[in-house]
């Protein structure tokens, strides 16, 4: 890993605990809610459920609306939140470590749903996306995008989504996400997870899934126009360019500010 400290990638104060499986917080920062995954939580998506033993072992980590004091205001009033997710590394079967998956809420009357925007702070991440047709069993788009330490990805509407661990160490990622968002895990539940599974030997096809596209990896990319650069913490966007971060909560300005995406967009 680079020399900079886990701080200095966060752009807060933050650090590894002496087993360097657990994130401390200092005492300024304010952390409104902390939640866990099972393994057990995790059988609906993994190939081979009887992998999800122990049941009551912790997978992840998730740490919710997230800031300092000088900025608790900017969020509140921005409406949207600073999170990140310890992944650990633990397999599942074959697969590597990963997130349950889902898909976001939508504004009301709107036709998009709310976007995201994730940012590796350590280890190696890949993050899944496709869209989910249940009633006929397929996923008519999917993609990937590997990302590590310092990369931005950003998550466009209206897709199914989840982050796998790439690497044999601790994933941890941020995002940026409006606070009225909620997760409907139920579309990739239902289908066994994605309509491919990521594990030592690479992709496999879900079977449960009648049909799949072809799969386009891709690596992450920076977005300057948007201040998301391996340069400038996520964090730091509230602090520096606020107003630029409008299409987390309106996502009709997705296309505007990302006109670059359109092309990962659902039709």
């Amino acid at each position: 890993m680079n020399a900079k400290t886990l701080a200095q990638w966060a752009g807060i104060p933050i650090r590894w605990n002496a087993g360097h499986d657990e994130i401390l917080f200092d005492e300024r920062l304010t952390v409104k809610e902390t939640k866990s995954r099972l393994r057990g939580q995790l059988r609906p998506v993994v190939a081979d459920d009887s992998a999800c033993e122990p049941a009551q072992a912790v997978q992840y980590w998730m740490y919710n609306g997230i800031s300092l004091p000088e900025h608790a205001d900017i969020y509140n009033q921005l409406g949207i939140q600073y999170e990140l997710t310890l992944l650990y590394p633990a397999r599942l079967g074959h697969e590597r470590s990963k997130t349950l998956g889902h898909i976001h809420s939508f504004p009301p009357g709107s036709r998009l749903n709310y976007a995201e925007v994730c940012e590796v702070l350590w280890g190696e991440a890949i993050f899944f996306f496709q869209t989910l047709d249940e009633t006929a069993r397929s996923a008519p788009f999917c993609y990937a995008v590997r990302a590590r330490q310092g990369d931005k990805v950003v998550f466009p509407p209206n897709l199914h989504h989840l982050t796998i661990n790439a690497g044999d160490e601790m994933l941890l990622f941020s995002d940026l996400i409006c606070v009225e968002t909620r997760g409907n895990y139920a579309g990739l539940s239902a289908m066994g997870g994605a309509a491919f599974h990521y594990g030592s030997t690479g992709w496999t096809r879900n079977t449960r899934y009648e049909t799949v596209s072809a799969l386009q990896v891709f690596e992450a990319e920076e977005y300057p126009d948007a201040h998301l650069t391996r340069e400038l913490p996520l964090y730091s966007v509230i602090e520096c360019c606020p107003d630029d971060l409008a299409w987390l909560t309106q996502p009709d300005r997705f296309q505007e500010a990302f006109p670059g995406l359109a092309r990962l967009m659902p039709g």
